[in-house]
């Protein structure tokens, strides 16, 4: 067995088999005998009015929804990430080239972002369910047909797609009135 301790500033290896049960004196001594075993799980389906009510409580509820918000007051570029179910699930449908779409995914979005990092317009990766703009526009993020929102406080958000980004035409849309237009 191969360990590593750092004290302080110094690193000590070892290729030494140690006794799991003999303490040191940096050691930090580890009860697992309360942690369950599968054997000792409970049938998951006995529990699930206790999951239903926790749930359904009013309190939970409402954190939920407002976690599962993100409010944006700033001019900024939101990317639409997939939440975890939803990589889970692209899986699921695609499972030899899901890689690949993730892969192209960040790709693109990561691209644009140092795009905008370098113009110094803000921009943020987002995967919340409701996202709500100025707090006077609301968007679902599963219903949107785009992954990348351009947002300007005077202005509707526009939504595209990061494979489609265009600096010139972000540039526009952000030193643009309301009254003038915009071709993206």
């Amino acid at each position: 067995m191969c360990f590593v301790a750092c004290k302080g500033n110094q690193q000590y290896e070892s290729d030494e088999t140690v006794d799991k049960n003999q303490e040191t004196e940096d050691s930090i001594n580890c009860d697992t005998s309360e942690i369950p075993t599968p054997a000792d799980s409970q049938d998951i389906n006995s529990n699930s009015s206790q999951v239903d009510e926790y749930y359904n409580d009013p309190l939970v509820v409402s954190y939920t929804k407002i976690s599962d918000t993100m409010v944006i007051n700033e001019d900024c570029v939101l990317f639409l990430w997939l939440d975890s179910l939803e990589v889970v699930d692209l899986q699921e449908k695609y499972p030899d080239g899901y890689l690949e779409i993730l892969d192209d995914m960040i790709y693109y979005a990561s691209d644009a972002a140092i795009a905008l990092d370098s113009e110094g317009i803000k921009n943020f990766f987002c995967d919340k369910s409701i996202i709500q703009f100025n707090n006077d526009f609301v968007l679902e993020r599963k219903k949107t047909d785009g992954n990348m929102i351009f947002f300007k406080k005077d202005k509707a958000p526009l939504i595209s797609y990061a494979i489609d980004f265009n600096l010139d035409s972000c540039r526009k849309y952000f030193t643009t009135s309301l009254t003038d237009s915009i071709d993206i």
